[in-house]
């Protein structure tokens, strides 16, 4: 395994990098737990295939459209009480979001960002009293934003998630 190959060729206090927005944290968490003996620093924001990659494609960024209450069961507006409500229970202040069909449910939004998948690329961080939706709103219809708007969701750039995140520490 990867873990296996890592703990037999890294020394005590070696590096090992990567790029955590690639990597789940559960596969992230099975290497750290592989290597804990052996005291390694670990470098989580490193784009290497970007530092290497010529004339990479830009993010896709097709538009978005949504789906009618009939076709996906319920209205976003229930979607987000649903959550909300399980968020109050387990005593969590947030959650962020990154997969993209749990996005395309909780919101009913569908994008033709990835080929044969009915998916939009984007994050989203849920609160008790607002969510935001990241994605670039060039993609996204005026009347998509002032309807996001009615249910409390507010469009941020997508890379700004990162920032976002950051401001998460120490909520719970």
């Amino acid at each position: 395994t990867v873990q296996e190959y890592l703990e037999n060729v890294l020394e005590n206090g070696e590096s090992l990098g990567y790029d955590g927005r690639t990597i789940g944290v559960n596969y992230a968490n099975s290497i750290k737990a592989a290597l804990r003996e052996k005291e390694i620093e670990y470098k989580e924001d490193i784009d290497l295939v970007g530092a290497i990659w010529r004339k990479r494609p830009k993010i896709p960024n097709e538009p978005i459209w949504l789906l009618k209450k009939k076709y996906a069961g319920k209205s976003r507006k229930q979607k987000l009480k649903l959550l909300r409500d399980e968020l109050r229970r387990i005593g969590a202040d947030a959650i962020l979001i990154v997969s993209l069909d749990d996005i395309a449910w909780l919101y009913n939004l569908r994008g033709d960002d990835m080929k044969y998948s009915p998916v939009a690329l984007s994050y989203t961080i849920v609160y008790h009293e607002k969510a935001v939706l990241y994605r670039d709103e060039e993609s996204i219809r005026k009347q998509i934003v002032k309807e996001f708007e009615k249910d409390k969701i507010e469009i941020a750039p997508y890379s700004q998630v990162y920032e976002d995140i950051e401001k998460l520490q120490g909520i719970t």
